[in-house]
């Protein structure tokens, strides 16, 4: 039978002595008497080795992650917002290098441009330099139109022939008049014409002494205006050839070189 083949194979138990056998050494080895269920009790406990959810690994893991967070949002804070106008300094169309020079040199272009094509200045003639001393000299007591002292003026009228009728000729006795004034001729005293219509003019006998110009004005100035109140103011009229004759007798003196007229007045 099974159970005498059993009890006659060498090394075998029979049934009931190995489950005895099995208890026994179960008891006695640790590493045999604990059923395979049960963890050792030199090992940890499976309990022990799982940590539950949010143990100290798991929350340092997110305390790193909030640190990081915050970290992004202190840098976020710190960092300035750049102004509009340095914005737009940095991110406007910057001026090409080659343009530099042309804006240097267009002012200049320009300046030169308009000399150029502004028309030139006309020159100065008698009546020119002889109205623009006038101007400066003679007008403040005879008036802009020679008037005198029938426009409102000081001095005796020049305009409608009065110089013409006082100066026949355009003289040394002229030029002397102009050149010294009323007391370089003399208070009292006679000057021009004795023969012009009303009687001779004395000198100073209106209140209004006539300055002498002969230390303010240039010879052909005093020659320029006196040819101004004839030919102008008096009405003088000449023919060509005896204005050309002028004209060289002024260029004999210097004329043509400014139309400046110097400051100061008089009348007679």
């Amino acid at each position: 039978s099974r159970d005498a083949l059993e009890r006659t194979r060498p090394g075998r138990l029979p049934g009931h002595a190995d489950a005895d056998s099995r208890r026994s050494r179960r008891s006695l080895d640790p590493e045999v008497a604990q059923p395979p269920d049960r963890p050792h009790p030199s090992e940890p406990q499976r309990s022990e080795r799982k940590r539950p959810r949010g143990s100290f690994p798991m929350e340092l893991g997110e305390g790193q992650s909030a640190a990081k967070a915050d970290a992004k949002l202190e840098q976020v804070t710190h960092t300035e917002i750049e102004p509009e106008w340095v914005t737009a300094a940095n991110t406007r169309t910057k001026i090409p290098m080659w343009v530099l020079p042309i804006m240097f040199f267009l002012p200049l272009w320009a300046f030169v441009y308009v000399k150029m094509t502004e028309p030139p200045p006309e020159p100065v003639t008698a009546m020119t330099e002889g109205a623009a001393t006038y101007a400066a000299q003679c007008a403040s007591c005879h008036g802009g139109n020679g008037a005198g002292s029938e426009g409102g003026g000081v001095g005796r009228p020049l305009y409608n022939g009065e110089v013409l009728l006082t100066f026949p000729k355009l003289d040394a006795e002229l030029m002397l008049w102009l050149t010294v004034g009323s007391e370089g001729i003399g208070i009292g005293n006679p000057y021009g014409a004795t023969d012009r219509p009303g009687g001779a003019h004395i000198s100073g006998e209106t209140g209004a002494n006539m300055p002498g110009f002969g230390g303010v004005l240039t010879e052909y100035k005093i020659y320029s205006v006196a040819r101004y109140i004839r030919e102008v103011l008096s009405g003088e009229t000449l023919s060509d050839d005896e204005i050309a004759v002028r004209d060289a007798e002024w260029e004999e003196l210097g004329g043509g070189k400014d139309v400046s007229g110097g400051h100061g007045g008089g009348g007679h």
